[in-house]
């Protein structure tokens, strides 16, 4: 039975990480973790590939260029699951008493994938995914997921989900995590402004309306965070970065199950978190009107299937599933803590 009687207050990041810079930048993702434990946060969502940072070059670099400028400084400042850096995370959780959602760049072998995880609040991976499909140019740097990544976690605080940025274009991923009861969705974006004079060149704007828009379709709670592309990241990318993107990008927010902007948006060249306080009851009301995993779906005319079986580039018997990982992971941190 799913619990719809939970009422608790969240918070949206918006941050330039230390570009390429794996631990500094979980150092400050913790100091705005204990800010919104502070504060009275029960979650708090970060960027996508928040750790060690976007990578905006692959936008405006050739791509021998891109990968003998930044591709080894970014893979060695990729996390792996498990590894130190994610284990500061999963510590900072389980100190402020807090769920931390966040996008990073994980690296897998010699391979990169734009993953996200969902940390709870005794400091526990319980979710791992990978990005479906990087997008365009991403697929320079980045491999991608399989049906498997399609998937939500039950909590105590709801159940939870998160995909990354141009993801939310797409009907089939918004209409999949719908079917599986979503109820608060972390949206992460990788935040930019740019002078592009194509398509992309709305992104900004854009992305907070697909956002605002997969609440609507999901009805669910929808936490929005971004990156900022600050002074540090125009001199670190340079080479004529600003020919073009824009200084700014953050786009931090929080919308209801309705499409409302549950917040005071911040400027969007300013670090900070910004709050809400949500209740799933309001899921309810919301569902009345249309549930298109539901009342307002029509099975007889079209269905969605889904392929959940990865396929493995080797086959090995009895080979443990991804959560089977997650809870060696899970048994190593509660010994070095004393759980």
């Amino acid at each position: 039975m799913i619990n719809y009687d939970i009422q608790l207050k969240v918070a949206a990041v918006q941050f330039e990480p230390v570009w390429f810079n794996a631990h500094e930048t979980v150092t400050k993702m913790i100091k705005m973790i204990e800010e919104a434990s502070a504060n009275g946060a029960k979650l708090i969502g970060f960027p996508e590939c928040s750790v060690p940072g976007y990578f905006f070059n692959v936008w405006t670099e050739a791509p021998l260029v891109s990968h003998a400028k930044y591709d080894v400084l970014l893979t060695q400042n990729c996390l792996e699951l498990g590894d130190s850096e994610m284990k500061r995370l999963m510590k900072a959780a389980l100190d402020n008493n807090i769920y931390v959602v966040t996008g990073y760049v994980e690296r897998e072998g010699g391979s990169k994938y734009m993953s996200n995880v969902i940390i709870d609040d005794s400091g526990k991976l319980i979710l791992s995914r990978r990005k479906l499909k990087p997008t365009d140019a991403e697929r320079i740097f980045c491999g991608e997921g399989s049906g498997d990544d399609l998937k939500v976690v039950e909590t105590p605080i709801g159940i939870l989900g998160t995909t990354n940025c141009f993801e939310h274009t797409q009907p089939l991923i918004t209409y999949a995590m719908n079917s599986l009861h979503e109820q608060i969705h972390i949206a992460s974006w990788p935040g930019c402004k740019n002078n592009l004079p194509a398509f992309i060149y709305n992104c900004y704007e854009a992305s907070k309306s697909f956002t605002q828009v997969y609440a609507m379709q999901t009805q669910t709670y929808t936490i929005m965070s971004s990156i900022i592309l600050g002074d540090k990241g125009f001199e670190f990318f340079g080479d004529h970065l600003d020919e073009y993107f824009i200084k700014g990008g953050g786009e931090a927010q929080i919308y209801s199950p309705f499409g409302d902007l549950l917040c005071e948006p911040l400027p969007d060249d300013q670090e900070g978190i910004v709050y809400a306080d949500i209740d799933l009851n309001n899921i309810f009301t919301a569902k009345s009107y249309l549930d298109p995993v539901g009342q307002y779906s029509r099975p007889d005319v079209f269905c969605l299937n889904i392929n959940k079986n990865p396929n493995p580039h080797t086959v090995v018997t009895n080979e443990s599933k991804n959560m089977d990982k997650l809870d060696v992971i899970n048994k190593a941190f509660a010994e070095e803590y004393e759980q």
